[in-house]
């Protein structure tokens, strides 16, 4: 059975995915005791880590102009 990140990638390229996996340190944090602001810190530095490839990958195009396939009918 393929693995979900297979069957996304199969559905919208492989071009069109970025997976972002990061290791959380052991101990960082516990089920039942979470420390937000070290949750915080954490998404923080993955996001700095990966904010270049999702721009190279994500935000440095533009979209067609959109031309709808049937024109808007005049009543």
């Amino acid at each position: 059975m393929p693995s979900h990140s297979a069957t996304v990638r199969h559905f919208v390229g492989k071009e069109n995915v970025l997976r972002i996996n990061p290791t959380v340190p052991t101990g960082a944090v516990a089920l039942d005791k979470i420390d937000i602001q070290t949750l915080y810190g954490l998404a923080g530095h993955v996001s700095r880590d990966a904010s270049p490839a999702v721009h190279r990958r994500f935000c440095d195009h533009s979209a067609p102009v959109f031309a709808p396939y049937y024109s808007a009918r005049e009543e």
